[in-house]
């Protein structure tokens, strides 16, 4: 079985804390599964809250990760609803592992048994090294979808044949009906019509 690592935001490595942030924005709102012991422990608010969990509303204060991979499997966020200070932890496909609050017996628990991974060693780095990767590639496929040409409009024959029977440059919308790839505006012509 995979250690998990355990990092908090004021102390685990800015890469990781990004790459859960950046993979949890491609997606503004999500539905989160809730089982039926997280919905026992939620509020009616919270689990509206949690149903169209709205990323930008809630503050990611925790992250853990594969002590192999480095890879992030589960995320920690807080948010206050009704007065009351709520954690959540995510895990794979927005599954909700555990609703809690700072003060809970659970989350003094979880406090006494797990390890925080702060500021150095070993799989710190290892972790960081991972995720700034990670990031680098996901800048790479950004900057390379960015530069790929954008596709041609397309235009029929019917577009053409209607500019020469008399409605000027700009034919009636019902003319446009995409058929075939327009040439380069260097290879336009009279022959194309």
């Amino acid at each position: 079985m995979t250690t998990l690592l355990r990092f908090e935001k004021e102390s685990g490595p800015a890469s990781l804390f990004e790459r859960a942030q950046f993979m949890f924005n491609k997606q503004h709102i999500r539905t989160l599964k809730l089982t039926a012991r997280t919905k026992v422990q939620c509020s009616f608010a919270l689990q509206n809250a949690l149903e169209a969990f709205e990323v930008r509303a809630w503050d990611l204060v925790a992250v853990y990760a594969k002590q192999d991979s480095g890879k992030f499997t589960k995320t920690v966020w807080q948010k206050t609803v009704d007065g009351v200070v709520w954690l959540v932890t995510i895990g794979y496909q927005d599954n909700v592992h555990s609703v809690t609050t700072p003060t809970s017996a659970g989350e003094a628990i979880r406090a006494q048994t797990e390890e925080v991974v702060r500021h150095q060693g070993q799989r710190y780095m290892h972790v960081d090294q991972v995720n700034t990767e990670l990031m680098r590639e996901e800048a790479a496929l950004q900057v390379n979808a960015a530069s790929q040409p954008h596709p041609r409009p397309l235009y029929t024959a019917t577009t053409c044949i209607s500019a020469q029977k008399g409605f000027g440059d700009d034919p009636p919308a019902f003319f446009h009906t995409p058929r075939r790839a327009a040439p380069a505006p260097n290879d336009l012509n009279d022959e194309l019509c």
